[in-house]
């Protein structure tokens, strides 16, 4: 048999056993074959009698790892949300170091420019659409709409709402130098703009687009009945054919550059470009025909030159470097063009070989000249030139009444007389080129007073 004073040793204050694996400091577990103390417990006051129930109570004392377990996992549980609550604390922290911060750098200036999450029914999305379409309009005023509307519609729904409003979309330039697209993706997106942007437009430049071809030039005059501006140069591939286009299809026209349109060894269509002067003549405000083959150019405009004041509102003409196939020099009818463009401001006749038309002196006399004229350009290579006297009687017929002339430009004309320079009218000329004109230039620098 066991000793009772062994077991005596190995029980604590309640008469529980001590055990080294699990160490407590009480519990009401009994003992196996003791009993409670004779004792009452009357006299402790912290013992409740309902606290101790029969589930609470097991032979080998396990209720009080069940106490720990949970005592661990709820010091687990604690430390995990502390860990959570630190991170979002600190995350506050952050976030208020830098509003502090923010605010510190924008102290000097207004509290108005500030922005916070109040200003954002102010900001640049939420503008009204009226206010946006007159600021897209002021940035297409110069340029035109591409590329700044195209731009200004990746920004957002709003923008994009407005940036495609036809009445926007009025003036384009896609000159090949100014646009950098492929060529194979230029003509797709030429013919997605014509159909979908086009509607109101009313100035188009599409300069040195040399594979333009009769199909899509088609589209252009079909979509865009409202044009009023149209720049082909350098479109080698329409030709003359474009002229009978342009005739039929566009009766707004108040400009056209067709300049450098006709291939090596082929000329522009007189009996074409005779009709269209005919047809829309009356309504032209600007003309380039600038480095174009034509054959006896001056026969061309013999439909509108048979009748006064023809082209009254005809304010530039340009016929540089017409060549005409012939070798005399070719007639210019200078009072037939005064009569018949009486408003014409810039005249530009550079590299033409061209002499004044044999006239009566009464018509020379009674010519109203070109009163309003401002430029005149005739210059010519030196080595090129024929009869100067001719051409000089030319210029001065030309010059006859144009007192508001401000750019005169008569290089490589060597042969002209210091007459020429006492029979000029005008006197306030700000630009004069007169290279190689030895004979001419002191008269000249005299008589406007340089």
């Amino acid at each position: 048999m066991d000793d009772p004073k062994h077991h005596r040793a190995n029980r604590g204050i309640f008469g529980v056993r001590h055990s080294k694996k699990r160490p407590m400091m009480f519990s009401f577990t009994p003992v196996r074959g003791d009993e409670w103390p004779t004792s009452s417990d009357d006299s402790d006051q912290d013992f409740d009698i309902n606290n101790c129930s029969k589930a609470n109570y097991s032979d080998d004392g396990s209720d009080s790892t069940k106490h720990l377990k949970k005592g661990k996992q709820q010091k687990r549980k604690k430390s995990k949300k502390s860990k959570k609550e630190r991170k979002t604390q600190s995350r506050k922290l952050k976030v208020k170091r830098r509003k502090v911060q923010s605010s510190s750098c924008d102290d000097d200036e207004p509290e108005t420019t500030r922005h916070d999450d109040t200003s954002d029914k102010t900001s640049w999305s939420h503008l009204p659409t009226l206010i946006l379409q007159k600021i897209f309009y002021f940035g297409v005023a110069d340029g035109g709409a591409v590329p700044f509307l195209l731009r200004m519609s990746k920004v957002s729904r709003t923008w994009r709402d407005v940036a495609t409003l036809p009445k926007l979309w009025r003036k384009v330039n896609l000159d090949s130098s100014t646009v950098k697209v492929k060529e194979s993706k230029r003509f797709t997106g030429l013919t997605w703009l014509i159909n979908n942007r086009f509607s109101k437009l009313e100035n188009l430049n599409i300069c040195n687009w040399s594979k333009l071809n009769q199909s899509t030039f088609e589209n252009i005059v079909k979509e865009c009945p409202s044009l009023k501006r149209l720049v082909l140069s350098g479109c080698i591939k329409l030709g003359s054919s474009s002229l009978e286009q342009i005739t039929n299809g566009l009766s707004n026209l108040v400009a056209l550059d067709i300049s450098s349109i006709t291939l090596p060894g082929k000329t522009l269509n007189p009996s074409g470009l005779s009709r269209f002067l005919e047809v829309r003549g009356g309504a032209l405000q600007e003309l380039n025909l600038s480095n174009n083959k034509i054959s006896s150019w001056p026969g061309v405009f013999s439909p509108i030159l048979k009748h006064e004041n023809s082209m009254p509102y005809l304010r530039h003409l340009d016929l540089s470097n017409c060549l005409t196939f012939s070798s005399s020099l070719t007639a210019f009818p200078v009072e037939s063009f005064q009569s018949a463009c009486p408003n014409l401001e810039v005249l530009s006749l550079a590299g033409c070989d061209v002499v004044g038309s044999k006239v009566e002196q009464d018509l020379k006399e009674s010519s109203c000249g070109f009163p309003r004229l401002e430029q005149l350009s005739f210059p010519v290579q030196s080595q090129v030139q024929r009869s100067s006297s001719l051409q000089q009687d030319l210029v001065q017929r030309i010059l006859k009444t144009s007192v508001n002339l401000q750019l005169l430009d008569i290089r490589g004309r060597t042969s002209f007389t210091p007459e020429f320079a006492q029979n000029l009218p005008c006197t306030g000329v700000e630009y004069l080129y007169i290279g190689n004109c030895d004979g001419t230039i002191i008269p000249l620098c005299t008589k406007i007073g340089l």
